[in-house]
C-alpha cells in the first residue's frame, strides 16, 4: 500500500466519522423536540 492510499483512507474515515456525528446530533435534537414516534427520517436528514 502506498502512502497516498493511507492518506485518502484517513481523510475518508474522518469524513465518515464527521457525518455520523452530524446525523446523531440531528437525531438527538429532533427526538428531543418531537419524540421518538413524532420524528421522521426526513427531518433528521435535513438537519444533518
Amino acid at each position: 500500500m502506498t502512502q497516498g492510499a493511507v492518506k485518502t483512507t484517513g481523510k475518508r474515515s474522518r469524513a465518515v466519522s464527521a457525518k455520523k456525528k452530524a446525523i446523531l446530533s440531528a437525531a438527538l435534537d429532533t427526538f428531543s423536540q418531537f419524540g421518538f414516534h413524532g420524528t421522521r427520517l426526513e427531518q433528521i436528514a435535513e438537519l444533518a
